[in-house]
């Protein structure tokens, strides 16, 4: 396998990726904001295959920590002196479309996009926003190994950042709520634009098959339950958003029937119900560009809810996505 990894992403939805000064927008996307990503999807494809060969949660957890680190990198230790700087580099080349650059006014309140980004504007000063990336910038992400890196950690990164580039986005409320959506477009200099939503889930489909029951999981990874459903498609990324936001706020929200408890499965902390523990949310929105539309999607994913807080299973979620499923 080559040496060097070569993609190319597009952002969908508009990236609220800042510094410490939420009111200025990042002019370019850092390497550690793709890596931290990668993570998570790395560890979403493999958890399943670790534990399968190491037989026990504990055991698992541990092998899977070690292996990131090789790959990742990791501060090196006594205990572990091999483990420090990952086995590659990371260079990313940002290109944003026109003059300007950034968003200043999106999500508006009272939409379903709003819905979602909660948090990313003051309700009552709708005029006061976070500043974001706008939509349909691309960035070049190239990924070089040292030599001697085996094939195999090769594979396993180029996979990741398929995933990635299927499902992922980057910023704030970028990895859930469908914010700074990507599209991987280019992999390695071929085109990889889905021609329509059938060859989008088999992209997806090719990533890995899954076995196991998923719902003891102490981590976000796909299991035997995993879904990705398709909810919104259009022209116009913004409105695919809002549409899969309106969807869940009538489902979930003040004008949905579920209350108090009955929210729960969908991600803590919840007010005035358990505002202590914090689990996030089992479903991740995201747009993805095709070569015709734009197609909203839903992944969910039931694994352990909480070590201290018992639910029922996760009905409602999956009573939410067969709701609003699109036909075929």
């Amino acid at each position: 396998m080559s040496s060097e990894i070569r993609a190319r992403f597009r952002i969908v939805t508009p990236m609220f990726l800042s510094g410490a000064d939420q009111k200025k927008v990042a002019d370019t996307i850092r390497p550690p904001s793709i890596k931290g990503a990668l993570r998570f999807w790395w560890r979403a494809l493999h958890w399943e295959t670790v534990l399968k060969t190491e037989g026990s949660v504990s055991d698992a957890l541990k092998q899977l920590h070690q292996m990131e680190a090789e790959l990742f990198g990791a501060a090196a230790r006594k205990d572990r002196p091999s483990l420090g700087q990952a086995p590659f580099s990371i260079r990313v080349d940002y290109t944003h479309p026109g003059q300007n650059c950034s968003v200043t006014d999106w999500p508006k309140n009272n939409t379903g996009s709003g819905y979602l980004g909660f948090g990313l504007f003051e309700t009552n000063k709708e005029p006061s926003h976070r500043v974001a990336l706008r939509e349909n910038g691309t960035f070049d992400l190239m990924v070089r190994f040292r030599k001697g890196v085996p094939d195999a950690k090769k594979e396993a990164l180029q996979r990741t950042i398929s995933a990635f580039g299927l499902l992922g986005g980057l910023g704030s409320r970028g990895m859930r709520r469908g914010f700074g959506s990507v599209s991987l477009v280019e992999l390695d200099g071929k085109s990889v634009v889905p021609a329509g939503s059938s060859a989008y889930f088999q992209s997806i489909q090719s990533l890995g098959s899954y076995s196991l029951d998923g719902h003891d999981f102490p981590l976000t990874a796909f299991s035997r339950e995993t879904s990705i459903v398709p909810l919104a498609r259009g022209n116009r990324a913004r409105s695919v958003h809002s549409e899969m936001g309106n969807q869940y706020k009538q489902y979930r929200g003040q004008e949905g029937k579920l209350r108090g408890k009955q929210k729960i499965p969908f991600g803590l902390p919840l007010a005035k119900v358990d505002e202590q523990n914090r689990r996030a949310s089992p479903l991740m929105f995201h747009v993805h560009a095709l070569q015709d539309e734009l197609l909203g999607v839903v992944a969910c994913f039931p694994n352990q809810f909480h070590p201290k807080v018992t639910i029922p299973g996760y009905g409602v979620v999956t009573s939410f996505l067969d709701h609003y499923r699109l036909k075929a």
